[in-house]
């Protein structure tokens, strides 16, 4: 999985990076876990800040095909 941007809710395009979150991710690749599937992802703004709560958009490339997928996620604050 080749992680492209991320961007609000609602947004058709992707308006800042999502990085691989250091060497979480063996050769940039999904790892599986407990049934299931984990990227760990760096999700900062434009600053480099954390992102603020809300509803954001992952777009996302997997192996060598060019198809953009995407996947809603939410960030809650405490």
């Amino acid at each position: 999985m080749t992680a492209v941007g991320i961007a609000p809710a609602g947004s058709p395009v992707p308006t800042m990076l999502a990085q691989d979150a250091g060497k979480s991710n063996p050769g940039g690749l999904l790892r599986s876990v407990s049934g299931g599937y984990i990227f760990n992802l760096k999700l900062v703004d434009a600053m480099g800040n954390g992102l603020a709560a809300g509803d954001y958009i992952l777009f996302y490339t997997i192996g060598d095909d060019p198809t953009l997928h995407t996947f809603s996620f939410s960030v809650k604050k405490k």
